[in-house]
């Protein structure tokens, strides 16, 4: 009995199976909470993806971010940990694994050009950064919160250095 790659039948990912794994056993863990929890096939997973998609990435119309195109999750997510926020915010942010919850704020409703993700620029600015660092939505309270509730009268640990908003902007802009 060997180890063979085998497509996931709601997402279409690679997954590492033993060769013998009965057919309605071909699914991710997290696809198969999805269909279990939330009682999602993959063809409700595939129409909601595609509510969600859009054919060129979006460039803001209107407002202070007026003529910038939307960042991509993934370059936003290695920023994070340099403005001292857990990546785990952003999660919470766009509505958890693909979505399904929905944003927290219509600010991090989240795109797809094809396979990349997408979300506003706002995001990425003081205002929005600073959003994400106050954040309280499922296990991410924020550590002195945490400590506090636990008695604690100061923070848990110090933060690392944490790299100045300005700069993080400025990495952002094209």
């Amino acid at each position: 009995m060997g180890t063979v790659r085998q497509k996931c039948k709601y997402c279409g990912k690679w997954l590492s199976r033993d060769e013998d794994t009965p057919e309605d056993e071909l699914r991710g863990d997290v696809c198969k909470a999805i269909h279990e929890e939330r009682g999602l096939d993959g063809k409700a997973l595939l129409e909601h993806r595609r509510s969600q998609s859009v054919a060129e990435i979006p460039v803001v119309e209107s407002g202070p971010f007026k003529g910038q195109k939307w960042l991509k999750l993934a370059t936003f997510k290695i920023i994070l940990p340099k403005a001292g926020i857990p990546v785990s915010r952003i999660v919470d942010a766009i509505g958890k694994d693909r979505s399904l919850d929905g944003p927290v704020d219509p600010r991090f409703r989240v795109v797809y050009v094809g396979r990349p993700r997408y979300i506003h620029p706002w995001c990425a600015s003081s205002e929005g950064l600073e959003f994400l660092r106050n954040l309280k939505v499922g296990k991410s309270l924020p550590l002195v919160e945490e400590a506090a509730k636990m008695g604690a009268k100061t923070s848990p640990k110090p933060r690392k250095s944490v790299t100045p908003v300005a700069q993080l902007e400025a990495e952002l802009q094209p």
